[in-house]
């Protein structure tokens, strides 16, 4: 039974994890206080609103504070919880060795919470463990791409994508780089499509080798033809 709506006070709009976007959600409470900061240039005054919402489709339970200080384009501070999701985990990750998974759900909560230099450097240690995994761990970054690539393992356009991720890694790691979230997003399709094409698709693809009927054997060998004399057809 679908829990009942709040009269009180209209439905709105906010997003909502569970259904992946923006939904219409009850206001199951609404609180207003004012607030004030200042320093020695004076006093600001504005005020603070908290509301528990409902999600209409799914029925999850969120909050949103806004911070309202008077300026003419509107709330200065807004913060939900929990905070939208801006980037979901792959449904393949669960088939990852050891200790990846872990890792991952580390750099998916990190994007979640707008750290994004944070997660950058957890796709550049993604990216490490693949090169420990097929190279060994002996030499810099460069050098283990360009084995990767001889042995096989990716190509040279692959090989190009994972030395960009690589170096936005280290830009986040050591030179205080803090990248845009397109940016960060165009990072993880490339360490998603490694690791899923090192570690998950060659499982699967001995699944479906192993389920495909084999070949009958009378087919393996291409029919015999037999000529035709024509001075026998007259």
């Amino acid at each position: 039974m679908a829990p009942t709506a709040h009269a009180e006070f209209p439905a709105t709009e906010a997003h909502c994890n569970a259904c992946g976007g923006e939904t219409q959600h009850d206001v199951l409470v609404r609180e207003k206080w004012p607030i004030r900061e200042g320093d020695a240039t004076g006093i600001l005054t504005g005020e603070a609103t908290t509301e528990l919402f409902r999600c209409r489709g799914c029925w999850a339970i969120s909050l949103r504070q806004t911070e309202d200080w008077g300026q003419p384009e509107g709330p200065d501070a807004v913060l939900l919880y929990p905070p939208p999701v801006t980037r979901r985990s792959p449904d393949w990750v669960a088939g990852l060795p050891e200790d990846v998974p872990t890792l991952m759900g580390e750099i998916y909560r990190a994007l979640t919470a707008d750290c994004r230099a944070l997660a950058m450097m957890g796709a550049r240690a993604l990216i490490d463990r693949v090169l420990r995994d097929s190279v060994g761990d002996n030499g810099p970054f460069e050098q283990r791409l360009n084995r990767l690539e001889e042995s096989g393992v990716v190509g040279r356009k692959d090989r190009e994508l994972l030395e960009t991720a690589l170096e936005a890694g280290h830009a986040a790691s050591h030179r205080g780089y803090q990248p845009t979230i397109d940016t960060l997003n165009h990072v993880m399709d490339i360490v998603e499509h490694l690791l899923q094409s090192q570690y998950v698709l060659p499982a699967e693809a001995a699944k479906v080798a192993e389920s495909t009927p084999t070949r009958p054997r009378g087919h393996d060998k291409p029919a015999k033809v037999v000529g035709i004399r024509r001075d026998a057809a007259r």
